[in-house]
């Protein structure tokens, strides 16, 4: 569904005059700003000088036929959707045109329902894509990540890497102590398991401090033994999450560390 306030401009490209209109009316009562096009060279022009939101483009066109059309314009834009209006849909005709970057097909004589969900939805899928494709920034910070889990490694990477942390993984206290001892990479804040196989997370948390005294430490654990909490907090751990984590208080607690430009660190180990 659109959001309130919010016009979308989409572009038909038919040389049907007949179907460029029952588009054109059905787009103007959802709420949309239609433009038409009668073929893909006039639409290319009126494409370069103004971007519509989408783009409907029928397949089959005399002269440049919908393929070619799309191939033109993937040639100056990538991320334009494009969704492909077609009397048939042959299964070679759907590779090339998903191949050129096409977002969805459409039968011509489908329901205006159908139709309007169609476009909802391609609008939507891009609007989250856009989200996700946050410009760089500055880092704030380097955070190593270590668990014997892969995936609890990789969902507290992905979490903080949205927020431009510099994450590095290890899957036990010996290889994040490895990493430390090298020099060559040093963290402002360890996120550290408790219940890890081989060396577990108070023993490297200790082995940690005897390292580096100024690493800020978080520790986890999925145990509900309240001891573990405390012997890390002795141990010098500045704060002790309960799995599964809460994404979103942990990069907060990260962040009122003080994390900065990491870029003057020299210190050595």
């Amino acid at each position: 569904m659109k959001i309130e306030g919010e016009i979308k401009k989409i572009l038909v490209i038919d040389d049907d005059a007949q179907i460029r209109g029952l588009l054109h009316r059905i787009l103007s009562k959802a709420g949309y700003r239609p433009a038409t096009a009668p073929g893909g060279l006039s639409a290319l022009e009126m494409l370069k000088k103004d971007r519509p939101d989408l783009v409907i483009l029928d397949s089959k066109m005399p002269g440049m036929d919908g393929l070619q059309t799309l191939k033109k314009i993937r040639e100056f834009d990538k991320e334009l959707p494009v969704i492909m209006l077609t009397g048939y849909a042959t299964g070679q005709m759907q590779i090339s045109a998903l191949k050129l970057g096409v977002n969805d097909f459409l039968m011509k004589g489908t329901s205006s329902d159908r139709f309007l969900k169609t476009i909802e939805d391609v609008l939507e899928r891009q609007r989250v894509l856009a989200a996700r494709k946050k410009p760089p920034g500055k880092v704030l910070g380097r955070v190593m990540v270590v668990d014997d889990e892969e995936s609890v490694r990789k969902l507290i990477k992905r979490a903080l890497a949205e927020h431009n942390y510099e994450v590095r993984l290890a899957s036990s206290g010996e290889e994040a102590l490895e990493i430390l001892k090298s020099g060559e990479w040093l963290p402002e804040v360890i996120v550290l398991d408790i219940n890890m196989e081989g060396m577990d997370g108070l023993v490297a948390l200790k082995e940690i401090r005897s390292l580096k005294k100024n690493i800020n430490v978080i520790m986890m654990t999925g145990s509900g033994d309240s001891s573990y909490r405390q012997q890390a907090l002795e141990l010098g751990a500045v704060d002790c999450f309960k799995k599964p984590v809460n994404l979103e208080e942990l990069e907060l607690n990260i962040r009122i560390r003080g994390l900065g430009d990491t870029s003057s660190r020299t210190e050595e180990i």
